[in-house]
């Protein structure tokens, strides 16, 4: 970039950068989606030499606990079984002056929804869509404060060591101008 001020060259990244980001999330990831089969390794080619390989995963199943308390009241509920008490502290002014002569007394019960459980709803949910029930064989897929998502397939891109040489080679035959949304300019 010779020619170019620090600033203009700052400005240039910038804008590079604020392309190919929207390009990638609005273009790219969805077409991808539509056209890369899951589970694909695909090679990356500029001349006849390879750059790099485009690997597509699949898409995984993640389940989140969103709402605690939501979470837990729906446990207290419908499997009071699975809540157990448990001490914490509970931090209050009064306390802390307390904490300086009688610490045990700070210790307080609290109830919370075993460790052991929510491990087993959340694998049910993921891999089942729902909580079997193991009691009743309900399939529970409403269960307040959890979410069962599906995270896309994003291609992930693992370029060669020399891939900078081999697209530095082809880079002047590539019309990049569709792609970075850039004016066609006029001809000199």
């Amino acid at each position: 970039m010779s020619g170019l001020s620090l600033v203009q060259k700052l400005a240039i990244v910038k804008f590079l950068t604020d392309c190919l980001v929207a390009l990638r999330a609005d273009d790219l990831l969805p077409q991808a989606e539509r056209e890369l089969c899951p589970g694909a390794r695909l090679p990356v080619k500029f001349g006849g030499q390879l750059a790099g390989w485009v690997n597509v995963p699949k898409a995984s199943v993640r389940v989140t606990i969103t709402d605690e308390a939501k979470y837990e009241a729906w446990v207290a509920e419908r499997y009071p079984m699975q809540v157990e008490e448990t001490e914490t502290v509970k931090v209050t002014p009064e306390l802390i002056e307390h904490l300086r002569v009688h610490f045990p007394s700070a210790i307080v019960p609290v109830e919370s929804v075993r460790y052991g459980f929510t491990e087993v709803l959340c694998r049910d949910v993921k891999d089942r869509g729902g909580y079997l029930d193991r009691a009743t064989g309900e399939k529970v897929t409403d269960i307040p404060g959890v979410t069962r998502g599906e995270s896309p397939a994003v291609p992930r891109v693992n370029l060669e060591d020399d891939a900078g040489q081999v697209i530095g080679a082809a880079w002047s035959s590539l019309d990049l101008r569709d792609m970075l949304a850039l004016p066609a300019g006029e001809d000199t």
